[in-house]
């Protein structure tokens, strides 16, 4: 600013200055020294005129600096302020943005650790300030703001959740080996060290067996995260039963039935090793056609089974189970009927030999057949002949067994007014050498059916001078076929023999005798030995032994080779050596000349197949294995 002045008469010049400024040309308001040119224009009484000045505008006080800085838990990142002001003092108008700006942090970590002066700012928990400083605004003197304190809090961890966190997956599952289960957990957050605990159901000591265990994680802390357990999240960690121990099941095979229940071997393993579950049951069931159970009590009962074994309370395993199959095979025994003969059209009482271990109990019955089927009945009118009395068994314990039954012989002698006596005689006497003789008996019987007088004393024996006159055991026969036989005893010649037979005759038993010394009637160089007289009479033909028929011996089936173009089943029959007949079990005509018999149901024997055709009657000996 700047006046003129003159003579006073003229007052303030005009017109008024005009000044200029370099750099200019308005007049400057920052900071700064400027060069100022004022200037009159002069007038009608002034010449113009000019005056060079100095013009300063020196800096202003320093500005009001705003620091803001919001404190908030670690994160793992720097905290700094969020925003910084620079206002004109005493007002809210803005002074501009300084070309520097620093910062200035001071304070102490969690840990207590001082940190700064530093410019950077903190990044871990702890207490804090900052002063922030400023220079380069322009028309401002430098300056900063007060000390604004800040905190940086330990970080709290959640929990199965966003970072920070502890995360363990729940529940946690596995399996009893023995070994002890961890719980697995993880730590997220920036920079955090240390690791988990874990507590179960209140231990710190791992499990080891299946059960369900209340799991809590707990976190100790660092410099910058607080300490934290999982207490009000449900953790859980289950080890689950092994699988089933290995049950092994056996009984002892063949078992054969003694009346006592088999003993089952059962083992119960794991990993090769015996262990006691506290409860073992056992199941036994009849299989096939064995009718058994269910039950607990073993069998003793001949059968087919299964026993299954189921066990639980092994601790840490699955209830298992484990099974076998056995049988109880059947003991044999032996029912032989006894030979029996009746005298006197006795009623025949039957007995058998009954052999089994253990002891066989049951009832024994018998039935009687002979060559044409079943026996007539009443016993007590049997007809004289043969039978076969077979036994059988039922009852008690006799279904355990595999019997093996022997038939007896039932001789059902002739009695009557027409019955006639076994009468032996001596025909001859032959030299054997070294003063041993055959005594060559025969006898009559002129009966007409077979005789059975059983050898031994009283009724059918050989009657010695001296002890020793027999040699080699020889024995007269105990069957005496109708019409006659013939036999023969070797004999010590320095003794005598005799042979005597006592028969019933008229309900009347009648003795006969036949004595033979080395002085007895010699047989002729002609004399044939003693064989039992053959029957041709009851076969029906002269025998004529045909070659045609096989296998000869047989064991079930023969096969006969002639002419059988006409021939039926009606025209065969199987006639044995007492004259008794059989019909085939079944007849296959294989051609016109080839015949197959099933003849499995005869006895071994000598027997006389007899074929009837057009062309004659042919007859076959053959011989049962």
């Amino acid at each position: 600013s700047g006046t003129t002045t003159g003579v006073v008469a003229d007052g303030n010049l005009s017109p008024a200055l005009v000044f200029t400024y370099t750099p200019g040309p308005a007049a400057p308001t920052n900071v700064g020294t400027y060069a100022v040119v004022a200037s009159f224009a002069g007038n009608s009484n002034y010449l113009p005129r000019t005056k060079d000045l100095t013009l300063r505008i020196n800096d202003a006080a320093a500005v009001t600096v705003g620091v803001t800085i919001t404190s908030r838990p670690y994160n793992g990142s720097a905290l700094s302020p969020s925003s910084v002001t620079f206002t004109i003092p005493g007002t809210s108008t803005s002074a501009g943005t300084p070309s520097s700006i620093t910062y200035s942090y001071t304070g102490t970590s969690s840990g207590g650790i001082a940190y700064g002066p530093t410019a950077d700012a903190p990044i871990n928990a702890g207490t804090y300030a900052v002063v922030v400083s400023y220079s380069g605004l322009a028309n401002y003197a430098n300056g900063s703001s007060a000390s604004t304190p800040f905190t940086i809090s330990k970080a709290i961890l959640n929990v199965n959740g966003l970072a920070p966190s502890i995360n363990v997956t729940t529940p946690q599952l596995f399996t009893f080996d023995g070994n002890a289960k961890t719980m697995v957990g993880t730590l997220t957050g920036v920079n955090i060290t240390g690791g988990l605990t874990f507590t179960y159901n209140g231990s710190s000591t791992a499990p080891t067996s299946a059960g369900n265990y209340s799991v809590v994680a707990s976190y100790a802390g660092d410099a910058n995260y607080q300490s934290r357990t999982t207490t009000g999240t449900t953790l859980t960690l289950s080890i689950a039963n092994a699988p089933a121990a290995l049950v092994t099941v056996s009984v002892p095979q063949p078992y054969v039935y003694n009346a006592v229940a088999p003993t089952p071997t059962i083992t119960i393993t794991v990993n090769g090793s015996p262990v006691s579950p506290t409860t073992v049951t056992r199941t036994y069931t009849g299989t096939g056609s064995t009718v058994y159970g269910p039950t607990t009590t073993a069998p003793v009962n001949a059968g087919t089974y299964s026993l299954v074994v189921n066990y639980s309370g092994l601790a840490n395993y699955e209830n298992g189970s484990g099974s076998t199959s056995f049988t109880i095979s059947k003991s044999s025994l032996t029912l032989q009927a006894n030979n029996l003969i009746t005298n006197n059209g006795a009623t025949p009482l039957f007995t058998s030999t009954l052999t089994g271990t253990p002891a066989v109990t049951g009832t024994i019955t018998y039935s009687l057949s002979n060559s044409f089927g079943a026996a007539n009945s009443p016993l007590s009118s049997l007809s004289a002949g043969l039978y076969t009395i077979t036994p059988a068994i039922s009852g008690g314990n006799s279904a355990n067994y595999m019997a093996t039954i022997i038939p007896g012989t039932l001789y059902v002698n002739p009695y009557g007014t027409n019955v006639r006596a076994i009468k032996p005689t001596l025909e001859c006497v032959s030299d054997n050498g070294n003063n041993t003789f055959w005594a060559n008996y025969s006898y009559s019987n002129l009966n007409s059916v077979d005789v059975w007088i059983p050898v031994g004393s009283p009724d059918n024996y050989i009657l010695e001078s001296n002890p020793g006159a027999v040699l080699n055991g020889g024995q007269p026969p105990s069957i005496f076929k109708a019409g006659g036989g013939r036999f023969r005893i070797l004999f010590d010649g320095s003794k005598n023999i005799t042979w005597i037979v006592q028969s019933f005759e008229k309900r009347q038993k009648t003795s006969s005798a036949s004595s033979a010394s080395s002085s007895s009637n010699k047989c002729g160089n002609n004399f044939v030995p003693a064989s039992v007289r053959l029957r041709t009479d009851l076969v029906g033909e002269s025998i004529k032994v045909d070659e045609k028929v096989y296998p000869n011996p047989f064991a079930g089936r023969v096969i006969i080779e002639a002419d059988l173009k006409d021939v039926t089943e009606k025209d065969i029959k199987v006639i044995d050596l007492l004259g008794r007949e059989f019909r085939p079990l079944s007849t296959r005509k294989i051609s016109v000349t080839r015949m197959e018999l099933d003849l499995s149901h005869l006895v071994t024997g000598q027997y006389y197949i007899r074929v009837n055709s057009k062309s004659g009657t042919k007859v076959f000996k053959v011989m049962r294995q």
